[in-house]
This record gives structure tokens, C-alpha cells and sequence, in this order.
């Protein structure tokens, strides 16, 4: 959601049953024009300069997902292998995640992420809460921490045999 401005980003379904991605602002849905030709779309995250990001499929790359941005009405695309942009801080950096040709899913910051990795929250410095995704591994998924330019793997507690992480704050400060 656009704290300064109370819009709220998501999926929209029309009459005949396509869904779209729409803008909730003052009462009103609307659909993001620069997406209204695509076969599906869906808006995932706004920042506070109303950049907007997502995914849509349709028929040019054969209904295969693809990350877009959507900023000032241009549409942007930013990956195309069944991708999702699902984040964008207020400095625009964007994450989000697709899936390899091996079917594994892979997080992705517009730069490379972790092979695996799926990120659940970016800050606006740059941080990405995340998780390491290892369904074969000795204790299943890994919770970890991107800044300062480098991951940190977040541990477990004792006794557990996992981890995700999910959120984290703006000053990326510990409790």
C-alpha cells in the first residue's frame, strides 16, 4: 500500500472473467492502461512515487509469466521466465522471483539472488528479508538477510528444522 496516499495495488476481475491488474485510490478500481492488452495481470507492490510492479502473460511470449514495472504509464519489462517483480522500496530497488528451466524457484533483486532464494520483504535501504528454499537439505528451508551487499544466513531456533525470514525493518536494527 501508498501510505501518503492510501492506493492499494492488486488483481481485479472483470465481467468476463479476465483478471487485471487495478489500483484501489479514493473508492474507485481502476485497471492500469499500459497492461489493458495483456492476457492476465496482476500489481504486487507500490512505492510512495507510485511505481508500481508485477506480473502479466500474454500471447507474445506464449503465456508465460513476465515482471514488469509500471512507472508514470510506461510499462517496463524486467525479466520474462515465468517472473514476478513482487517488491519496490522507495529508492526502486525491485525484487521478486521466477523459476529456472529445472523448475526450481529463484529470488531475484534485478541482480542475481541466490540460487533458490525467494525474498518476503526489501526495506528502503536496500535489505531483503528472505528464504533459502532446500527441500532436500538437512533441515529444510533457511531464513536469511541481504545488506550491506552480502547474505546472512539467520540461524534457527534450537530444536528446529527450518527457517524463513519475513519481514524487516527500516533501520535494519535488532531486537
Amino acid at each position: 500500500m501508498r501510505q501518503d496516499r492510501r492506493q492499494v495495488v492488486g488483481r481485479a476481475t472483470s465481467t468476463n472473467g479476465s483478471l487485471y491488474a487495478a489500483i484501489y485510490h479514493r473508492g474507485v478500481i481502476k485497471e492500469f492502461k499500459s497492461l489493458a492488452d495483456k492476457f492476465y495481470s496482476t500489481a504486487v507492490g507500490i512505492n510512495d512515487r507510485g511505481q508500481v510492479v508485477g506480473q502479466f502473460a500474454d500471447s507474445t511470449n506464449g503465456f508465460v509469466p513476465s515482471a514488469f514495472l509500471l512507472d508514470h504509464g510506461k510499462l517496463k519489462i524486467l525479466l520474462t521466465n515465468q517472473a514476478r517483480a513482487e517488491l519496490i522500496n522507495n529508492r526502486g530497488d525491485i525484487v521478486g522471483f521466477y523459476y529456472t528451466n529445472s523448475g526450481f524457484i529463484q529470488g531475484h533483486r534485478f541482480t542475481p539472488f541466490p540460487p533458490k532464494t525467494v525474498a518476503r520483504d526489501l526495506n528502503g535501504r536496500g535489505s531483503i528479508a528472505a528464504f533459502y528454499f532446500d527441500p532436500l537439505g538437512p533441515g529444510g528451508d533457511r531464513a536469511l538477510l541481504y545488506r550491506h551487499g552480502s547474505w546472512q544466513e539467520l540461524g534457527m531456533l534450537t530444536g528446529d528444522s527450518g527457517g524463513d525470514a519475513w519481514a524487516v525493518n527500516a533501520r535494519n536494527a535488532g531486537q
